[in-house]
């Protein structure tokens, strides 16, 4: 096991294993010229990243190089460079190569400044309708239950069908520790809409899992192993899934790439950012966060609430994640469903009274059928002859 695959294999997760090597990746290509012919690394040129990384390794300085690195990381939005030196730095750690950490500070010194740098478009329900329009039926379910659940990518796509449940309303997700960046398991929710699609995909399913397992499309990650995603609800990596999010906004006309970071302003992490927004319109901040994963509202607040609360939350948000049925029929079946909540609450109350009436009714015919039964002819005849004795 070569230098690189040594520092991978302590993470548990696929994802961040593929994201953790890309940036390695990028490391290597800045030292010594790009080796990958495309965007996808074959395993031969694995094999020569783990003979560069070992020569880089053996080298006697590193924080010369480390500088330069740096500067060249000037180019590259703020977030995605901090991450990228904080890998190659632990894994520089992790084979002994450890940065002191004075040098450390004065490099991160030199990291650009900022969070996010791309200028994101307005993702409303119309824009989302209209990317939607150009999705199959894989992108459709992706793409809504993302937006109705808050869920990250990541963890969808490590889903598999025995943690759904269809059958309650609303769906529900049970996301397993091992799947959520937080390492916290927890359980959110899907729109009416999303189940409905999903239940369409799960008929074919099969089928595009093993075309897809035949051609290995999608069971590649970014280093080139074949992966094993067959028993996933999507059997696919993520950059399958966010190369068809971007066609499908291309194919909508609203693709527009930011000049700086030369990403879209509508990307797949949006989708999240919507759910975020509209299910706080109907429903408390503080669910909306535990649903989503946040870590810190998992703990004591999560607690709070049993799974019905959260859900009953959930039904009264979800016409605001909704995204494919006409707004005014959201807003009638909101009435509707308002006025038969009232109508159920008044038909509650009438059968209670009804059970009370038909209890008293039958303590009153008991009542009476002991004073039949002590009124009876030989029960007076009896008492009669009892009387003339004494």
């Amino acid at each position: 096991m070569g230098p690189i695959a040594q520092f991978l294999d302590q993470y548990p997760r696929l994802e961040t294993q593929s994201g953790y090597r890309s940036h390695l990746l990028a490391f290597l290509d800045f030292q010594y010229g790009k080796v990958r012919a495309g965007r996808t690394v074959t395993p031969p040129e694995l094999a020569r990243y783990e003979l560069l990384a070992a020569e880089f390794l053996a080298g006697p300085e590193v924080i010369p190089d480390l500088v330069r690195f740096v500067k060249a990381l000037n180019e590259v939005p703020p977030n995605t460079a901090t991450l990228r030196f904080s890998v190659v730095a632990d894994w520089l750690g992790f084979h002994d190569r450890e940065i002191p950490p004075r040098d450390r500070r004065a490099l991160v010194t030199r990291l650009p400044r900022g969070g996010t740098q791309t200028i994101e478009a307005d993702l409303d329900r119309e824009v989302l309708a209209e990317i939607l329009q150009q999705m199959d039926l894989r992108g459709r379910a992706i793409a809504l239950i993302l937006a109705s659940s808050g869920m990250r990518i990541g963890e969808l796509l490590q889903v598999t069908p025995k943690d759904l449940n269809l059958k309650t309303s609303p769906a529900e997700i049970t996301l397993r520790g091992s799947y959520t960046k937080t390492g916290a398991p927890r359980v959110t929710f899907i729109s009416s809409e999303a189940a409905g699609v999903l239940r369409e995909w799960l008929k074919v399913r099969d089928q595009v899992r093993i075309r897809a397992l035949g051609r290995g499309k999608g069971f590649a990650d970014q280093g080139g192993d074949r992966v094993d995603r067959s028993d996933r609800l999507f059997p696919f990596s993520s950059r399958v899934i966010r190369d068809a999010w971007l066609l499908a906004v291309e194919k909508s006309g609203r693709l527009d790439v930011d000049p700086t970071t030369n990403r879209s302003t509508l990307h797949l992490h949006m989708l999240r950012k919507y759910f975020h927004s509209q299910l706080k319109l109907g429903v408390p901040s503080e669910v909306v966060e535990m649903l989503m994963g946040h870590a810190g509202y998992l703990s004591g607040a999560y607690r709070r609430y049993t799974k019905r609360e959260l859900a009953e939350h959930y039904l009264k948000g979800e016409p605001y994640v909704t995204i494919l049925v006409p707004p005014e029929i959201l807003d009638l079946s909101g009435r509707v469903a308002e006025k038969l909540h009232a109508h159920s609450e008044i038909l509650e109350s009438v059968v209670a009274e009804s059970v009370q009436a038909k209890n008293r009714l039958a303590q009153m015919e008991q009542q009476v059928s002991i004073m039949r039964e002590l009124l009876s002819p030989e029960r007076m005849r009896l008492a009669y002859e009892s009387l003339e004795r004494e």
